[in-house]
């Protein structure tokens, strides 16, 4: 299988894709590519192609495009994580396995529970550190796009920023109505293709977070009979969503 780049549409010129910057760096140092090596490039507009590495200089490759089909590795969905910071390293392995199953965005924010609390100048730090997680996540799963992860310093800023016609989700252990099963058979018909999924971090939400995610119109809504750690409820709460929204479990796209 050819390894995978994603690159600016910006790179691609003509039948030419050129590769910079640390995919470069990667191309050359780490996967040790020569000219007469496949590559496969997808452009983040929906474009995959597939070229053959011709030249490489100091510090960019020149790959000669052979074929381009459609990109389908995208869902047909935009299903964005707005994530409660938790502690130690939970908040990457967060953002890697929500890029794997394809993510748009991920907000990490600072809640009332939440143990870890960043400055500015850590939390840009921070930012681009997790950046680079959801990029090399994106590569190795061989997406078309990065998903943007974007810190917030409040709930409310995050909430503000959500498109109006979102479908807005917030699992959260004191719902006793209505589950998520019922909640995204419902969302079947619905014509929102935006979905934002709002988890907490250790020890949940507070009272007056999920009242303010109310007025925002998030639904609340149960995950199970069973409490499960941070880690756990966004992986399985994304997993839910794009199976039955989304577009895993269908058939993988050979490139």
């Amino acid at each position: 299988m050819a390894h995978h780049f994603i690159v600016n549409t910006k790179q691609i010129r003509g039948n030419k894709v050129t590769i910079i910057g640390e995919d470069f760096t990667h191309l050359t140092r780490v996967l040790r590519l020569k000219c007469g090596d496949k590559i496969t490039v997808a452009d983040g507009s929906g474009n995959l192609y597939f070229c053959l590495l011709e030249e490489i200089y100091q510090k960019e490759a020149v790959g000669r495009i052979v074929e381009t089909t459609s990109d389908k590795t995208e869902p047909p969905l935009e299903l964005v994580l707005i994530q409660g910071l938790p502690k130690g390293d939970k908040l990457e392995f967060i953002i890697q396995k929500a890029t794997e199953l394809g993510v748009a965005g991920i907000v990490p924010v600072a809640m009332h529970r939440s143990v870890v609390q960043l400055s500015k100048a850590k939390a840009t730090d921070r930012n681009i550190r997790w950046q680079k997680i959801a990029q090399e996540a994106a590569k190795q799963c061989r997406r078309s796009w990065i998903p943007q992860v974007e810190y917030s310093p409040t709930f409310e800023e995050a909430l503000d920023k959500v498109d109006k016609d979102a479908l807005i989700l917030l699992p959260w252990e004191g719902e006793r109505t209505e589950g998520i099963k019922e909640v995204l058979n419902k969302a079947r018909n619905s014509k929102e293709r935006q979905i934002v999924l709002l988890i907490g971090p250790e020890g949940g939400f507070e009272d007056q977070e999920v009242e303010l995610a109310r007025r925002y119109g998030a639904i609340s809504l149960s995950l199970g009979p069973r409490i499960l750690r941070v880690e756990t409820a966004a992986i399985v709460a994304i997993t839910m969503v794009m199976y039955e929204l989304g577009d895993l479990g269908g058939v993988s796209v050979d490139k």
